[in-house]
């Protein structure tokens, strides 16, 4: 109950610390270009504050998603999709976590980023079938969000050779994974409530 509660509120909070540091960065660096520039940019060596950056995007945010696969595992345990889920979302806060020490120019930084932007639409995939029958709505609403999020995802790479713009891929993989993340954490968050309540009626 409390993992599942913990879990909820840290997708929550990732979503909104990781928009929040966007926009203020953005702010900082007016020369930044959403479309054609990634966010590491901001982390990359030399930049005026990238330690608080790497901070915040990749350490703290890779936390915070080990945090949220607690709780999902938690809830979808019973079922062997969700252990498959929570193995691959751990991959992906890996995916988040080790580009931070690994920051731009360093040729390790894409490769170790990879992780998170294949291993997390497809662990949203494996939720969406964990989810079951009993929580159909949820369900299909993650199976939407989590097609979207793979498809924006390789066609952003595929393109990239051909000109694709980096950033924009970014951006539009952070609205559905944001998306995915929110309403996935708010589930968990409202479980967590009503199995406390109905403990709390029971006793």
């Amino acid at each position: 109950m409390r993992l599942e509660l913990a879990g909820g509120l840290a997708a929550v909070i990732w979503s909104v610390v990781r928009w929040t540091l966007l926009f203020v960065f953005i702010t900082m660096h007016p020369t930044f270009d959403v479309i054609h520039q990634t966010a590491s940019e901001f982390g990359r060596q030399g930049a005026p504050n990238a330690w608080l950056f790497n901070a915040l995007n990749f350490y703290l945010g890779g936390t915070f998603l080990l945090v949220f696969t607690a709780g999902l595992w938690h809830a979808l345990s019973p079922r062997r999709s969700g252990s498959i889920a929570a193995a691959l979302l751990i991959v992906a806060a890996l995916g988040i976590t080790l580009p931070g020490y690994f920051s731009l120019p360093s040729r390790l930084h894409v490769p170790l980023a990879v992780g998170y932007f294949l291993a997390g639409p497809v662990a949203a995939l494996f939720v969406s079938h964990a989810l079951g029958t009993e929580h159909r709505s949820m369900r299909m609403f993650s199976w939407i969000v989590a097609i979207a999020w793979l498809a924006i995802t390789i066609i952003g790479i595929a393109l990239q050779s051909r000109g694709f713009p980096p950033g924009l891929n970014q951006r539009l993989v952070e609205v559905a994974s944001t998306l995915w993340f929110v309403v996935l954490g708010l589930w968990l968050i409202r479980r967590a409530t009503n199995l406390r309540i109905g403990a709390t009626a029971g006793a």
